[in-house]
């Protein structure tokens, strides 16, 4: 056919514009790689936040102690220890957050004697390597606990876990495996990874051009292959009727707040919700925090008291 032989002939008008359209579509696809390529490195390897502490510069000073965690990646962790044979609460930090942000939550569940220990997930404060965005972290948080569970100086079979974003699916994911997690807060949680990558490609504005969030979600689904059968966690929390949760909510994050909603809405009791105006527990004012480690305390004492509850009394 004539049309055909004019569009193998780079010599034609029709052949000219052929050849030209097919260079701008290949050099727009490898531009839409190397731009997602660019952009997930950035989520998944993020920056890291200056300024963590010392355990040794702290006036309470921690225990700390290293833990292995098959299938994540362990470390070290900081324990402020309360009561003796109390439970024991975890406090995992955010996406491109540290546990030194947490020191002031810290504070107030001493007092009241829980045990009260924070770590740093892969690719924050001081350690090395990426994040998958919540599935390697949960294993993370699991390896933790064993590690915690196997100490005569703690309640090794009562925890509570606090989490916030990213540490929020940790905790929500651990706490659906874990009979010993009896109560779990989760600030500004999602129910599949690839939805907070979502949000971290729009707020770089890689959004603005075609076919980049696709592409980008295709490579952290390439890159995470081990975690492709992982249900998403609405999958997961109709089954927690035996563990306490609260779904926080901050109006300043729509997105996130809708999805901390959805799950609320899908979770059994015993459940609780609180909406603030704002979370992201780092950067909140003075007085935004004491109203946030009141509310997060309070929880803990109804769901998680310190002394161990007695056995039902024989009939």
């Amino acid at each position: 056919m004539q049309i055909l032989d004019d569009l193998r002939d780079p010599r034609t008008l029709v052949g000219k514009i052929f050849y030209g359209l097919s260079l701008l579509v290949l050099f727009s696809l490898l531009g839409v790689l190397a731009i997602s390529a660019l952009v997930v490195r950035g989520v998944l390897w993020p920056e890291k936040i200056s300024g963590g502490v010392r355990p040794e510069s702290l006036i309470n000073k921690p225990e700390v102690f290293t833990f292995a965690a098959p299938g994540g990646k362990g470390g070290d962790a900081w324990l402020f220890p309360g009561l003796r044979t109390a439970p024991v609460i975890i406090l995992c930090h955010g996406y491109r957050s540290q546990r030194s942000d947490l020191l002031t939550m810290i504070s107030p569940l001493q007092e009241h004697q829980y045990n009260v220990v924070v770590f740093d997930f892969s690719g924050h404060g001081n350690n090395d390597g990426g994040t998958t965005l919540g599935p390697a972290e949960a294993r993370t948080l699991l390896g933790l606990i064993g590690e915690l569970s196997q100490r005569n100086d703690l309640d090794g079979t009562r925890f509570g876990v606090w989490g916030e974003n990213l540490g929020g699916y940790a905790a929500l994911a651990a706490a659906s495996s874990e009979p010993r997690i009896k109560a779990v807060a989760v600030d500004s949680v999602y129910d599949r990874p690839a939805q907070f990558l979502d949000l971290q490609v729009e707020s770089r504005g890689a959004t603005t051009l075609p076919l980049v969030s696709t592409v980008s979600r295709l490579a952290y689904w390439l890159l995470n292959w081990s975690t492709r059968n992982e249900p998403p966690l609405s999958g997961r929390v109709g089954s927690m009727n035996q563990t306490a949760k609260l779904f926080i909510q901050g109006r300043e994050s729509p997105v996130l707040a809708d999805q901390t909603l959805q799950l609320f809405l899908k979770s059994p009791e015993p459940r609780a919700q609180a909406v603030l105006p704002r979370t992201g527990y780092a950067f909140l004012p003075k007085e935004e925090k004491q109203d946030y480690d009141n509310q997060l305390l309070n929880f803990f004492l109804q769901h998680l008291p310190t002394a161990t509850p007695p056995p039902p009394a024989n009939p």
